[in-house]
This record gives C-alpha cells, sequence and structure tokens, in this order.
C-alpha cells in the first residue's frame, strides 16, 4: 500500500507541474490564440462543460490488505468488475467523476495453500461514490490518477486461516484509487489498474480494466 501511496504522491506532483508549464508558456502569436483571446470564457465555458459516461470492465482480484508470511502465497479470489462514471470535463486535466459499480470475486482455490474452510478470499458488492482524475493531457497518451471517496452494499470476505480473519458485510466504506493511461485523439480511452481499499477491514479489490468515454454533448 505504501509503493500505491508514493506513485499517487509522484503523479499527482506531475500534473501540477505540468499544468504549471502551460500556464507559463501556453500564449502564442497564431490566430487561433487571438480567437481564444477575444471569445476565451465562451470557449472556456464550452470545455467546462463537456460529459461523457465512462464505462470500465475488467478482471477483478480479491487480496487481504497485508502480507501475512513471506514464505507463504496470500490466497485471493478472482472475477469481473465494471464501473458506471459520470465524468464531467471529459478530456481535461481535472475531472469530477460520480461513479456506480459492480464487484464479484471467488475463491481462487489453487492460491490457498491449506484446504480447509479457513481459506475464502472473496468479494460481492455493489458500490458508489464520486472521485477526481487527474490527468496529464498530453496528445494521445494521457497518464492519470483518480482518487475518492465511496461506499459498498455487499459482503467482503478476507479468511486465510489468521488471526485477523473477517468477514464484513452491509454497508462498507471504501477508497478509490485508479493509475492508468487515457487512450486517443480525445483520451476517449481507458487502460486502468484501480483499487478499492477498505479501511480497517484488512481487504482490498483490484482490477485491470478497458474503458471508453461516450460523449453527452
Amino acid at each position: 500500500m505504501k509503493r500505491l501511496f508514493i506513485m499517487v504522491a509522484w503523479m499527482a506532483m506531475l500534473v501540477a507541474g505540468t499544468a504549471t508549464g502551460q500556464a507559463e508558456f501556453g500564449i502564442g502569436d497564431s490566430a487561433d490564440d487571438l480567437a481564444k483571446e477575444s471569445f476565451g470564457s465562451e470557449m472556456k465555458s464550452q470545455e467546462a462543460d463537456t460529459r461523457a459516461i465512462r464505462a470500465v470492465l475488467g478482471m477483478s482480484v480479491s487480496m487481504t490488505a497485508e502480507v501475512r508470511d513471506k514464505n507463504e502465497e496470500d490466497p485471493y479470489g478472482r472475477g469481473i468488475y465494471l464501473n458506471v462514471g459520470h465524468v464531467w470535463r471529459a478530456n481535461r486535466a481535472v475531472q469530477p467523476i460520480a461513479y456506480v459499480g459492480a464487484i464479484f470475486t471467488a475463491p481462487y482455490d489453487d492460491s490457498c495453500w491449506h484446504a480447509d474452510n479457513s481459506c475464502n478470499v472473496s468479494a460481492s458488492t455493489i458500490f458508489t461514490g464520486g472521485k477526481v482524475r487527474l490527468m496529464i493531457p498530453i496528445p494521445w497518451v494521457g497518464p492519470f490518477i483518480e482518487a475518492g471517496l465511496g461506499v459498498s452494499a455487499g459482503r467482503i470476505t478476507s479468511m486465510a486461516g489468521k488471526s485477523d480473519d473477517r468477514q464484513d458485510s452491509g454497508l462498507l466504506l471504501h477508497v478509490p484509487i485508479s493509475l492508468g493511461l487515457a487512450l486517443g485523439e480525445d483520451h476517449g480511452y481507458t487502460l486502468a489498474f484501480s483499487y478499492l481499499g477498505y479501511p480497517q477491514k484488512n481487504h482490498v479489490d483490484g482490477a485491470m480494466g478497458i474503458g471508453i468515454n461516450i460523449p453527452l454533448n
């Protein structure tokens, strides 16, 4: 988890540096720049109002949040992941997103180092929340990070025959974090590694997904 947060902080600083550079050196003498100066308010308003539905589908993994024993492989679950978000300011450096989704994983038996009923790492939840994407809006390939806060409804299980095994159900607070690339001329495609972390629950759901933007205006 520490490595994940270090990567998030590094990406955030990179985005901030890029934005500062654009602010300092983005003014040009071309006719397009003069037009933007004349009609800047209207154009900025139109860009800010650009909205899209972003659908991401992928393969998911459920894991325990802490490494148990370096000499043993931690058990995990495998399944599917779906996330659909309403995106404001699509294709911009800062994108607010309201999202809903679902994740379903089942225990992967081959990952269990013992064959009793105490080995079960899985999830069956639907979730919703809000997050922000910070993207470096360079042409065709835009690196990004996403973070926010949300709530899941369902059940998460982290049982590996250890003292901190647990199973939780109902409404559960989660923290979504994603790292990835926005691809295409208008950054309309997504390739991302996404995580839902559950504070104090010893459980993390991860996914590798691909997605597409469906413009709304």
